[in-house]
């Protein structure tokens, strides 16, 4: 199912690389396919992906939006006050 990306995004932090690509599959289905890639402990990398299929993107953005907004809430509340 590897196709070349119709869009991507790339996302570089100290230790991962993430990549966020639009990719449409041979049946012309298009697809979010998210993967993060890092070095192992031997310093070879590892990838994992995951496909999110078109009809399930908007479900899969509500679930991340829901996570996101619970996770500021989170950090929000672990702060210490400041006077």
């Amino acid at each position: 199912m590897e196709n070349k990306a119709k869009y991507t995004e790339t996302l570089k932090t100290k230790t991962r690389t993430y990549f966020l690509d639009l990719k449409e599959s041979s049946k012309g289905t298009a697809y979010l396919s998210v993967a993060e890639s890092r070095k192992n402990k031997e310093g070879a990398f590892e990838t994992v992906r995951l496909s999110v299929f078109q009809e399930d993107i908007p479900e899969f953005a509500a679930a991340m939006a829901r996570l996101v907004e619970q996770f500021g809430t989170q950090q929000q509340s672990a702060e210490p006050a400041t006077a």
